[in-house]
């Protein structure tokens, strides 16, 4: 029995009635299994990186497995991408380069306290399920170091 499967059996026994040290346990364990499998992914795709670079780009049908530059796009300075924007094409050309949440609603609240309410939604994700919509639940973590 692997690591994930004793995993996947233990998220299968929580329940309503499980004590919390087995709760925490498999939290603790399931984080530790995906800080391993990161560590592998980056191990793995090292070793490829040098296999490709001794013996050549892997076609496995469709993909194209090769070895590349990293890069990165980032603006010079943002004051002046969105004046140039602003320039050229008005509060359109600007807000057609935008990327999906382009603003840091935290930032914007402390920033524009008073018309915050009125530039953002805060929506409960819901989704359906045997033919209701129903809230999405999702356990959340908050670290006291951070609050």
């Amino acid at each position: 029995m692997t690591d994930l499967d004793q995993i996947a059996g233990a998220a299968a026994l929580v329940t309503i009635d499980t004590d919390e040290g087995q709760v925490i346990e498999t939290l603790e364990r399931l984080a530790g299994i995906k800080q391993r499998i990161r560590e592998i992914e980056a191990n793995v795709k090292a070793a490829v990186i040098e296999w490709i670079e001794a013996h050549g780009p892997i076609e496995v049908g469709t993909r194209r497995y090769y070895v590349g530059t990293k890069k990165t796009t980032k603006p010079v300075n943002v004051a002046d991408v969105a004046q140039a924007l602003l320039e050229a094409g008005g509060v359109d050309a600007l807000t057609r380069c935008l990327s999906s949440s382009a603003f840091k609603h935290g930032q914007v609240k402390k920033d524009a306290p008073d018309v915050f309410a009125d530039l953002f939604v805060i929506e409960e994700v819901s989704e359906l399920r045997e033919g209701k919509a129903q809230t999405v639940k999702e356990l959340k973590q908050a670290d006291s170091r951070f609050t």
